[in-house]
This record gives structure tokens, C-alpha cells and sequence, in this order.
């Protein structure tokens, strides 16, 4: 979905096309169907994400203790792509961890991202972090120095900033 200024019932309707390979909701403003109502974990085919609804300025975490902010995603994603929530501050809660085929973690124009590592940190699988227009990780994910360096160091590529 793109562009989809119109959509804004119930749900997304992903349900019914459990054989999706790829996903992308971006710019559907008036999507107003609660993150927790999308039913991605249903695509149970899916290996690619992207995720930036332009809406939603409200979210702020994606965290289990707000249901209509809660993300569950398919157990095999092999890239996940996540961006334009301009007021988000954690991903922490997200279930990165269980993502045990994830190849790819992006995340762009969250500039108010400060937390995106899990308690049980990213998945041995992610080959490739790219972080953009996030400043306050990006500072935190800096080779050797920054704050997240050491839980994301055993990634074999990882570009950060605009570079």
C-alpha cells in the first residue's frame, strides 16, 4: 500500500493473502486501523517489511502495553524496514529477537528514537543495520564509542547517518 489516502476501515485485510512475500505500507495517512489490528503476523509467507504510514504521529513506543501500538510480525522476515514516525522513542519492545531469519534492519526519520535494542538484543542473522535521520541512535550505534556499539558490533555491515 502506498499512497492509500482512502483507507481507513477496520483493518489492513492482509489476512487473506497469507502467500504475501512482501509488504509495504507507506504514506496512508488515513489509515486509521490500530497498528495491533494490521494481522502481519498472519502472513505467515512474508519476507520483507516496510513500514513508514506517514500517520500515526502519535505512537511513541511499540510497546505490549499499548494494544493499538503493539507490532507482531511473521516469525521468517528477512528484511524489516521502519520509518517515518516522527515521534516514536522505542523499538525496544518490538519482537526483533524472535525474528530468527532477519537479514536486514532498517530504520529511517524517527528523530526521536532514542531505545530500538531489545533486552535480548537483535537476532545473530541481521548481516546489514542501517540507520538514517535518527540522530540520537545514531550517536549511540557510533563504531567503538557509542552507548549500543557493543550490542550491535557482531553485525558484518552497518551504515549510519546519510553515508
Amino acid at each position: 500500500m502506498s499512497e492509500s489516502r482512502g483507507i481507513s476501515g477496520r483493518g489492513l485485510g492482509l489476512g487473506f493473502a497469507p502467500n504475501l512475500r512482501y509488504v509495504a505500507i507507506v504514506n496512508c495517512e488515513n489509515l486509521k486501523t490500530p497498528l495491533s489490528g494490521w494481522g502481519l503476523n498472519w502472513l505467515s509467507s512474508l519476507k520483507v517489511l516496510i513500514i513508514a504510514p506517514g500517520g500515526y504521529q502519535n505512537v511513541i513506543s511499540f510497546s505490549h502495553d499499548d494494544d493499538d501500538c503493539h507490532l507482531r510480525f511473521p516469525t521468517f522476515l528477512t528484511r524489516l524496514n521502519i520509518g517515518n514516525f516522527q515521534n516514536l522513542e522505542s523499538m525496544a519492545s518490538l519482537p526483533l529477537p524472535t525474528l530468527v531469519s532477519l537479514q536486514r534492519l532498517y530504520i529511517w526519520d524517527c528523530p526521536k528514537l532514542q531505545l530500538f535494542l531489545p533486552k535480548e538484543g537483535l537476532p545473530e542473522t541481521l548481516g546489514r543495520l542501517q540507520i538514517r535521520g535518527c540522530s540520537i541512535i545514531e550517536k549511540r550505534c557510533l563504531k567503538g564509542r557509542g552507548e549500543d556499539w557493543p550490542h550491535t558490533a557482531h553485525i558484518p555491515v552497518i551504515k549510519i547517518g546519510r553515508n
